[in-house]
């Protein structure tokens, strides 16, 4: 493998800077309704965005294990397809914080778990990484999905 290559293509995170992802087209879910019927176990994160001059809005980009997701996805990939990547809009911030982050050493962390929960009308999400780290986010708004295979191709979320 060549250490220098970059371990994402370029429109990752090129759409993302420059806001053209198709939100309209996203699956729009309560998270508590995602977290029911997926996980983040053993997925990585590439980051989280917030374009804060345009609105009050978080992005997390997970790269998604293909090993959890349920059949209905897995039928969309291609036979070698091992990569998916989670865009996750969070609307209506509160807060964001990070807690207990330390230097990975330049590993990429990994997701341990992923939760939603009810405070005071507004929903908190909490995802801790396997370096003990976690991220808060605190929100009143929706939260919307999409899901790409590295060739760009759109991966459809399915209701259960």
């Amino acid at each position: 493998m060549d250490e220098t290559a970059a371990p994402y293509p370029a429109w990752v995170g090129q759409t993302l800077i420059d806001d053209q992802l198709p939100w309209n087209e996203a699956a729009g879910l309560p998270l508590e309704m995602f977290a029911e019927q997926y996980t983040l176990h053993d997925s990585y994160w590439i980051g989280m965005y917030c374009n804060i001059g345009r609105d009050n809005a978080a992005i997390l980009l997970v790269d998604w294990d293909v090993v959890w997701v349920p059949d209905a996805i897995q039928q969309q990939l291609a036979p070698d397809g091992r990569q998916l990547f989670l865009f996750i809009k969070i609307e209506g911030l509160h807060h964001i914080a990070t807690t207990g982050s330390t230097d990975g050493g330049g590993l990429a962390r990994e997701i341990a778990d992923a939760e939603v929960v009810q405070i005071d009308g507004k929903r908190l999400m909490l995802i801790s990484d396997n370096f003990g780290g976690s991220l808060e986010i605190l929100f009143a708004g929706a939260s919307r999905f999409l899901v790409f295979t590295p060739d760009r191709r759109p991966v459809t979320l399915s209701s259960a």
